[in-house]
């Protein structure tokens, strides 16, 4: 199973780093955002279109921009 879809799932807390296109990066934000979660891009953004970007369930968002220096 995709990593990002266990965040999706509540299997994950987090994925930090995912490589992925515009087009990688849009199902899946979709598809974890409908769920409660959150994605970000590696600049604390929202932009799909830089490369890599952390997905959360929403719950840890706070803490995780913090840690990686982003929020």
């Amino acid at each position: 199973m995709n990593d990002i879809l266990s965040v999706a799932e509540g299997g994950l807390d987090a994925v930090i780093g995912s490589p992925g296109e515009i087009w990688d990066h849009a199902p899946n934000l979709l598809l974890v955002e409908e769920a409660g979660g959150r994605f970000h891009d590696h600049c604390g953004g929202r932009r799909i279109d830089l490369g890599r970007g952390h997905y959360t369930n929403g719950a840890i968002d706070t803490d995780l921009a913090e840690l990686l220096g982003t929020g």
